[in-house]
């Protein structure tokens, strides 16, 4: 057993499980259709204070996404590593980000039922969340930063919005401030395009509507008013890229 696992289904009818726990990477190969191991591997290379992200398939391509805290500014860097599928190899790790600060734990993408934000004692999915675009040509790699101010009424979030492309190459990326403070929003949910354009989706308590944050690589943010009140009693909304390249909000409201 262990502290996370992850199953990834290969379109040859191959099955790659993932496990970590204490810095232990293990990799199994599955034959799905004759419900056979066919390898495993172990790896114990990963610093002691690597936290597990995810585990993502691009392409036929496994890329295995981590962040280790950097004790000295108490931010964290993330790293992302490809799993050869053929030999189970573990390839040598590509630094994706290195935050400016510490960082805090993000709500659950979309549920505005969990929207209770605070810190955390270790990193990785509570603190980095990861998106990709419909056709899986982009991976967005979205964090918040820990805040300057205590305050509510004084803080406005800084975002960070890390785009790349299917081979984990970074397109664009910062930390993003937010237009409003705490007190005035609340962080819902976020989504990347095919073309390399962030989405994020805030609740404006002051205008009781809900709005989209577009940033593109300019790493600007424009505002769009959504036709959604905040009266209206939601559990979750989720933004989904359709196969036209538009943004759908997608979720359920009383």
């Amino acid at each position: 057993d262990a502290g996370s696992k992850e199953y990834i289904s290969l379109d040859n009818g191959t099955i790659i499980m993932v496990k970590m726990g204490k810095g232990i990477v293990n990799i199994q190969k599955f034959d799905a259709n004759k419900n056979i191991e066919v390898a495993r591997k172990m790896y114990n290379d990963l610093p002691k204070t690597a936290f597990f992200i995810d585990a993502i398939k691009l392409e036929n391509r496994i890329y295995y996404i981590y962040s280790v805290v950097e004790k000295s500014t108490k931010g964290f860097k993330v790293y992302a590593r490809e799993i050869d599928t053929e030999n189970l190899a573990f390839k040598t790790p590509t630094e994706l980000i290195k935050t400016s600060r510490a960082v805090v734990a993000a709500p659950s993408n979309g549920n505005l039922a969990e929207m209770k934000v605070g810190f955390a004692a270790f990193g990785g999915r509570d603190k980095f969340i990861v998106h990709k675009s419909f056709d899986e040509s982009k991976v967005m790699i979205t964090y918040r930063s820990s805040p300057i101010s205590k305050s509510d009424a004084k803080n406005k979030d800084e975002i960070g919005f890390f785009v790349f492309d299917n081979n984990m190459r970074k397109i664009w990326g910062n930390e993003v401030k937010m237009p409003y403070t705490e007190k005035e929003m609340n962080n819902v949910g976020y989504s990347v395009s095919k073309s390399g354009q962030a989405m994020m989706l805030a609740a404006n308590r002051t205008k009781k509507k809900y709005e989209a944050f577009i940033i593109n690589s300019d790493e600007k943010l424009v505002i769009n008013e959504l036709d959604l009140s905040t009266e209206q009693l939601v559990k979750n909304i989720h933004i989904k890229e359709d196969l036209s390249g538009n943004f759908k909000c997608v979720g359920f409201y009383a």
